[in-house]
């Protein structure tokens, strides 16, 4: 948990945009990041919550259409998102957001 923490007092490296539509049983990503860290990007993804807690969610890689599925409604059900949601997540590196 600690590296949790410290990560949170450093700024990510970069940051990217996922939607999710309630007509949809998927989290589309941004597709730009993918292109951008597809090297380093593995799945499981790991979100960091601010409690030093961690949601893994199942990252489907694709260049034309990223998403984020499975292990996605824990994490909408903690932070409370609405089934229509647009968001900016940052990125630490090794595969922690």
């Amino acid at each position: 948990m600690a590296n949790f923490i410290t990560m949170y007092h450093n700024p990510p490296i970069d940051h990217f945009r996922a939607v999710k539509l309630s007509i949809q049983d998927r989290v589309e990503v941004q597709p730009e990041f993918v292109e951008k860290y597809k090297d380093d990007l593995q799945d499981p993804w790991n979100i960091m919550n601010m409690d030093g807690g961690m949601h893994q969610i199942k990252f489907k890689i694709g260049l034309y259409n990223p998403t984020l599925k499975d292990g996605w409604e824990p994490l909408q059900q903690y932070h409370h998102f609405p089934d229509n949601v647009d968001i900016i997540f940052g990125y630490y590196g090794n595969n922690s957001f």
